[in-house]
């Protein structure tokens, strides 16, 4: 019996979701303390079941690996070829959002979620990108 090959669609939404930050905090080794990694955890914890995936099918991973203010100070910084390996990618804030446009990553761009970013005082900003990241998932 001949197999089909799945269609590149199919397939692309099967592999992993990346969820890309900027780069750690200072206060490395304590990720219970990160309002950043936390929110994006209670936020996949709610999209993913609804999508008939499981919590480990997302990463979270940072553009640079080691603490800086901005990406252009940064020297080790995550290659075109691993963020090609995911099927979906969310950029976490806009410089993020421009690391990827600049290397013609398609991806997702929403707000920082650190509680520093003002947006978040309105209420209705946390179900919008919600909604954002369901849509870009299910697509």
């Amino acid at each position: 019996m001949e197999r089909k090959a799945r269609p590149e669609r199919e397939t692309q939404t099967m592999k992993k979701i990346l969820v890309l930050g900027h780069s750690p905090g200072p206060e490395k080794g304590k990720p219970s303390r990160n309002s950043t990694r936390n929110r994006v955890a209670r936020w996949m914890s709610m999209i993913l079941p609804c999508l008939h995936r499981q919590p480990d099918d997302y990463e979270f991973r940072n553009v640079s690996s080691i603490h800086c203010k901005s990406l252009r100070q940064a020297t080790r910084l995550v290659s075109k070829e691993k963020l090609e390996s995911y099927g979906r990618i969310i950029a976490l804030g806009r410089e993020v959002s421009d690391f990827c446009k600049a290397r013609d990553i398609d991806h997702l761009h929403i707000p920082h979620p650190s509680l520093l970013n003002r947006m978040w005082n309105d209420p209705r900003t946390e179900p919008s990108v919600i909604r954002w990241i369901r849509f870009y998932l299910s697509c």
